[in-house]
């Protein structure tokens, strides 16, 4: 995708974040900076951050879902709306199964760390108010 910067690669799949994804996230910031200043700023920042590794989380269970029936996924792009994984093809047999599990698997991979993110940062908050 045109405007995205390449951040990692994980098991083989190139992470990349696009270029409007990083203007969200200094809106984000300034916004809570004005309202909240810095510490407001850096709780907002970091459930962005959050919350968008739960998006990429979700993105790996499609990937790895289609790895099992035999499809490479190049990329995974994080946009400001979320993410998109590049399927390299989508297999001309099977296909019911195939969307079934996939989209099953993207919705697996959303709830058990954000669960545990969002409970961290709400501790984390309390524990600054005292």
């Amino acid at each position: 995708m045109l405007w995205s910067v390449n951040i990692g690669s994980i098991a083989g799949t190139a992470i990349r974040v696009h270029v409007t994804f990083v203007l969200f996230l200094a809106w984000i910031a300034i916004s809570s900076w004005v309202t909240g200043g810095a510490a407001a700023a850096g709780y907002s920042l970091a459930f962005m951050i959050l919350l968008f590794a739960c998006v990429v989380a979700h993105e790996f269970g499609h990937i790895f879902v289609a790895r099992h029936f035999g499809v490479t996924t190049p990329t995974v792009t994080l946009l400001p709306i979320g993410g998109v994984a590049q399927l390299e093809r989508i297999p001309e047999n099977r296909v019911r199964n195939f969307w079934s599990r996939l989209r099953a698997a993207g919705q697996c991979g959303d709830c058990r760390g954000a669960d545990r993110g969002i409970r961290r940062l709400a501790r984390r908050k309390q524990s600054c108010r005292r």
